[in-house]
């Protein structure tokens, strides 16, 4: 059993199919083994599965408090106590799943080569270098599964059309992120911890390049907390663009690099060909840098005369 429905264009917008519908009130049913699909076009870009849920037909909207699973172009999620909502008459949004327990949601995109190269120099405004090589902590073995992990405690998952998605996760974020770095073998882990944080999917509406399923932004806020192998960031914002691959992070920030040392400002840039850490003072702020200690050493006998030994 089918019921289709359209968008303003009069385009099938999203389809629900059931194993079995109970009627409970006037346009209001009960649906058995539901699946909803979401089309763009003539093409399916997501489809949610769940054991039953309650579907209001006149207002477009659909609850449930088992588990539901999303598959969608590059990505999965699953979640308990689940709504549906169709955007379409009433925003540029198209529809909205959430979830408020249990959140999970993978991406078959593996993010972290290209958003997290690995630590490099820290750099003050001053442009002060540290110079080196960078340093690493690595994994033997690679989980199973997506490169690309995000759990939390709610869940939004927004269609914006064009292939285009926008994930909001609230509450206990961690997104982790799975990599190996150029000629490389071994599986390293780099992870961020928030309060919220925004994943977008997809390019803009109006590009012709295929990005569907590519995790083209992350914005963190609230307590931002990025861990890097050798590093820790830690800031009141954080955003990344897959367009310029640099990593900002901003209000309170500070970098703690196992080789570097501790840097602080009000904005420090993270820099993926190199993997510098630029750090900015802000507005009448000050930038502040701590370097490792000097190893301890003897000096040459010439210059204590004589009394080193």
């Amino acid at each position: 059993m089918n019921f289709p429905h359209y968008d303003k264009a009069g385009r099938l917008h999203w389809e629900l199919g059931a194993k079995e519908i109970e009627l409970v009130q006037e346009k209001t049913y009960l649906a058995k083994m539901p699946v909803v699909r979401v089309l763009d076009g003539y093409k399916t870009v997501s489809r949610a599965y769940s054991n039953e849920g309650k579907f209001d037909l006149e207002h477009k909207t659909a609850s449930g408090e088992a588990n539901l699973r999303i598959v969608g172009e590059g990505f999965s999620a699953d979640g308990k106590n689940w709504t549906f909502e169709d955007l379409n008459l009433n925003t540029e949004s198209r529809s909205k799943f959430a979830f408020s327990e249990q959140s999970r949601v993978g991406f078959e995109h593996e993010v972290g080569s290209e958003l997290l190269a690995g630590s490099g120099p820290v750099t003050p405004s001053s442009q002060v270098l540290l110079g080196g090589s960078s340093v690493h902590e690595k994994k033997n073995t690679k989980e199973k599964g997506f490169p690309t992990t995000a759990r939390a405690q709610r869940f939004e998952l927004i269609d914006l059309g064009h292939g285009r998605h926008e994930i909001l996760l609230e509450h206990d974020v961690e997104i982790r992120m799975e990599f190996t770095e150029e000629n490389g073998t071994d599986i390293q882990v780099a992870i961020i911890e928030c309060n919220e944080a925004k994943v977008s999917l997809g390019g803009d509406k109006n590009s012709t390049k295929r990005t569907l399923g590519k995790i083209v932004r992350i914005h963190a806020v609230g307590q931002v907390v990025l861990k890097q192998p050798g590093r820790s960031c830690f800031s009141d914002k954080l955003l990344w663009e897959a367009k310029g691959g640099q990593v900002f992070l901003e209000g309170n920030a500070s970098v703690s690099d196992q080789r570097w040392g501790i840097a602080s400002g009000e904005r420090i840039i993270l820099r993926k060909e190199d993997g510098r850490a630029e750090v900015k003072g802000g507005q009448g702020a000050r930038s502040s840098l701590s370097l490792p200690p000097l190893p301890e050493f003897s000096f040459p006998r010439w210059l204590d005369g004589g009394k080193n030994n």
